[in-house]
């Protein structure tokens, strides 16, 4: 065999290699293809029936949206009258608080006015207090008055009916003192009677006693002796006030007379000086002890 047969021999085995490997590559592609197109196949088949599926539960779910869509708009529906009604009782609550602040600043100035009122009530009442503790001292004042005005009364009273006894005394005494005295040739005149005893009747006995009981004023007082001590009607006495400190008061002139007491009527008081319960009264002034 030539060279060039050899060269032919070996390119034609080339070829010849070359073919079966582009055989070989082929029938392997073309297995490979159509495997793999049963498994497309399936594949397809199996994503087909989960298409299926999915698109069965696809319309589920819409049936179910479309369910829960329906509901939703109910209870939107339902909510927005919840919140329309919620809004209305906003409103109505809002109108009622602003009543009862409206009633609430009301209240608290009526407070107010009752606390200020009270107040003032307060302060009167205090006022009152004290008008009534002034009005019971006073009161009991007045009491105090009233009890020596009665004592003054019931001794006035007891003076006038020993006056009215002494005057009816004093009547009789006159009227027989008269017939004698006219019996006698005498002058029944009391003021030539009295030019005829001047300096001599209103001469008091040489007598001491002591001041009872006074009046309000200090100017008449009730002594401690009487007619059984030589005491008339018209007697003047001098008071004078014994003690750490001996004083002359003054003059005391007789109105009344009993037998064992005398009522007088202060007429000269010394620099303004007042009878006090235990002065002494004597006819003369006695010396200080």
């Amino acid at each position: 065999m030539t060279f060039v047969g050899k060269i032919l021999v070996i390119i034609i085995m080339f070829f010849a290699v070359l073919f079966l490997g582009l055989s070989t590559v082929v029938f392997s592609t073309g297995t490979n293809w159509r495997d793999r197109a049963a498994d497309l196949k399936k594949k397809n088949d199996e994503l087909n029936g989960e298409i299926t599926k999915r698109t069965g539960e696809m319309d589920a779910l819409t049936k179910d949206l479309d369910t829960a869509k329906a509901t939703a708009a109910t209870q939107i529906d339902q909510l927005n009258t919840q919140i329309r009604t919620l809004e209305e009782q906003r409103k109505t609550a809002e109108g009622q608080l602003t009543d009862v602040r409206t009633q609430l600043e009301t209240a608290t100035q009526n407070a107010r006015a009752a606390l200020e009122e009270a107040q003032a009530r307060v302060r009167e009442t205090e006022i009152l207090r004290t008008d009534l503790q002034a009005a019971q001292k006073q009161a009991n004042l007045f009491k105090l008055q009233q009890t020596d005005l009665t004592d003054r009364i019931r001794v006035l009273e007891r003076d006038l009916g020993v006056a009215q006894d002494n005057n009816k005394d004093l009547r009789e005494n006159v009227a027989q003192l008269s017939r004698f005295m006219q019996s006698k040739g005498l002058t029944t005149n009391p003021a030539q009677v009295r030019n005829l005893n001047q300096g001599t009747a209103a001469t008091p006995p040489d007598v001491e006693g002591e001041v009872g009981r006074v009046d309000a004023r200090g100017e008449r007082a009730e002594l401690t002796i009487g007619s059984d001590d030589g005491l008339a009607v018209g007697h003047e006495l001098y008071v004078f006030r014994t003690g750490t400190a001996s004083e002359y008061v003054g003059k005391i002139r007789i109105d009344a007379v009993d037998p064992d007491r005398a009522v007088g009527q202060l007429i000269q008081p010394y620099l303004g000086r007042k009878l006090q319960e235990g002065d002494r009264v004597a006819a003369t002034i006695r010396p200080r002890s």
